[in-house]
C-alpha cells in the first residue's frame, strides 16, 4: 500500500465521519436491524456498526470511490484516505479531483482529523514523509517506557507492540527469540537478564529514528543476502543521494534439516528464498544480488551436486539479475539478520 509514494513531498489526510452511517440501508432490510428501547421499537435507516458484512460493504464502496482516480496519488484503508503528490501544484490538482469524487458519492469527512498540504503525516501508525517510512514517535515513546512483563499476557502485549515495527528492526527475530519461546504452552515463566537486555535493544534501536525508503521502480533494486547455520537474512535496498538505503528487511529461521546443508547450499538457498520473498519488487526487472560467498558469483556454472541445487537454479532462471561479491565487512546488516 505504501510502495507508490516514492518522490512524494506533499501529503493530505482525510478521515470519513461515522463512515458506516453514510451508507443507506435498503428499505426492505431496515427491519433486520430493529431493536427495542424503553420508549418503543427502532430500526436503522443507515448501516450500523457491528453488522457482520458492514466492513465488506464499506470496502466495496471505497473501491468504487477510488475507481478512475490516479493510483499514484491516493490510497484508502477503510475510512482513512491519504493523498500524496510530488509538488504542491500537483497536490492541489489531486485534491480537486478528490473533492469532486466526495461530492459525487455524498461522503462527508471529519474536519478534526483532516490535514492538507503536509510535509509529513501519520498514516496506519507510520510517519510518512519525503524521506520515507518512519515509526510513529508516540508508539516509540510507549515502547521506550515499557516495563518488564510479569506474566504471559504481559509478554504478548509487549511483543505485539514491538512486532508492529519489526520492519525497522532487522535483527528482531533473533533478539526476541526467548520472549517468543516464553509464550509457548507449558514453558516455565522466567525472565532472565539476557531477555531484559534484548528488550532494551529493541527500545534503543527504535529510538534511533530508523527509516525505510519508498521503492523507486525506475531504479535498480539490490538484494544483499547471507546465510548461517541457523538462519537466512536479506536486505532489499536502492541507491539514492543519501547512499544505499534499505527498502525492506527479511529473515527466516532454518529447519534442522536445512541447517545441515553445506555452506554453498545454504548460501544458494538464501539467495533463492530472498529473491522469491521480494518477488513483487523484482519480477520482470533487472536487479543486482550481493553475496559474501564468492563461489555464488558463478551460480550459472555451479555444479548441480544434488537435485535441490538443480531445482534452485531452475527457480532463479525465471529472474533477470547479476551477482557480485560483497566482502564480509560490507555485509553487516544481512549478516546480522542471518545470526
Amino acid at each position: 500500500m505504501l510502495d507508490r509514494m516514492n518522490g512524494a513531498s506533499a501529503f493530505s489526510i482525510l478521515d470519513l465521519k461515522a463512515e458506516y452511517h453514510q451508507i443507506r440501508m435498503h428499505e426492505a432490510d431496515c427491519e433486520k436491524t430493529a431493536f427495542q428501547f424503553e420508549r418503543g421499537n427502532y430500526e436503522f435507516t443507515c448501516m450500523p456498526f457491528g453488522l457482520k458484512n458492514a466492513p465488506t460493504t464499506f470496502q466495496r464502496l471505497m473501491d468504487e470511490f477510488t475507481e478512475g482516480l490516479d493510483e499514484g496519488a491516493i490510497q484508502v484503508y477503510m475510512d482513512d484516505i491519504i493523498m500524496f503528490s510530488r509538488s504542491e501544484q500537483e497536490h492541489g490538482e489531486h485534491l480537486v479531483q478528490l473533492f469532486r469524487r466526495l461530492k459525487e458519492f455524498g461522503l462527508k469527512v471529519s474536519r478534526e482529523k483532516t490535514m492538507f498540504f503536509q510535509p509529513s503525516v501519520k498514516f496506519l501508525e507510520y510517519i510518512l514523509s519525503e524521506r520515507g517510512i518512519h515509526p510513529d514517535p508516540g508508539k516509540v515513546e510507549a515502547i521506550k517506557n515499557l516495563q518488564g512483563p510479569v506474566d504471559v499476557k504481559g509478554v504478548r502485549s509487549v511483543m505485539g507492540l514491538i512486532n508492529f515495527y519489526r520492519r525497522f528492526l532487522p535483527c528482531l527475530p533473533d533478539q526476541m527469540e526467548r520472549w517468543n519461546h516464553l509464550m509457548k504452552k507449558g514453558v516455565k515463566f522466567e525472565i532472565t537478564d539476557d531477555m531484559l537486555k534484548s528488550l532494551d535493544w529493541a527500545k534503543e534501536h527504535l529510538c534511533r529514528e530508523p527509516a525505510l525508503r519508498f521503492p523507486d521502480f525506475t531504479k535498480q533494486f539490490v538484494v544483499t543476502t547471507d546465510a548461517s547455520q541457523v538462519a537466512l537474512g536479506a536486505v532489499l535496498s536502492q541507491l539514492d543521494h543519501l547512499g544505499d538505503r534499505p527498502v525492506a528487511f527479511a529473515t527466516r529461521k532454518l529447519t534442522s534439516a536445512e541447517s545441515r546443508y553445506s555452506a554453498i547450499e545454504r548460501e544458494l538457498f538464501g539467495v533463492v528464498w530472498a529473491v522469491e520473498y521480494f518477488r513483487p519488487y523484482l519480477w520482470g526487472r533487472q536487479f543486482l544480488i550481493k553475496t559474501d560467498h564468492k563461489p555464488l558469483v558463478w551460480v550459472g556454472g555451479l555444479k548441480e551436486t544434488s537435485a535441490r541445487v538443480a531445482h534452485w537454479k531452475e527457480r532463479l532462471a525465471a529472474y533477470s539479475f547479476t551477482i557480485s561479491h560483497n566482502k564480509g565487512k560490507d555485509n553487516v546488516v544481512a549478516d546480522c539478520l542471518s545470526h
